[in-house]
């Protein structure tokens, strides 16, 4: 058990390996690691790309509000 409402079951055992069922409910968010990390640095480049775009969008808007470039 992990915590009160997530059940970890041992489904079988072969060549091996081991296969793990989880029951838990909707709400809980269960991912393999390699996707949760995957996930994490999409999340993270996604991020730093909207800053980039952000920071050219504020150069821009402060070019235009210069006392130069007022009217245009």
């Amino acid at each position: 058990m992990i915590g009160d409402s997530v059940l970890v079951k041992v489904i079988a055992i072969q060549d091996g390996q081991v296969k793990v069922g989880i029951e838990a409910p909707k709400d809980v968010r269960i991912l393999r690691k390699e996707i949760f990390e995957e996930i994490h640095r999409s999340n993270s480049q996604a991020a730093k790309a909207s800053k980039g775009a952000a920071m050219q969008a504020a150069k821009i808007l402060q070019k235009k509000a210069s006392p130069g470039n007022q009217g245009r």
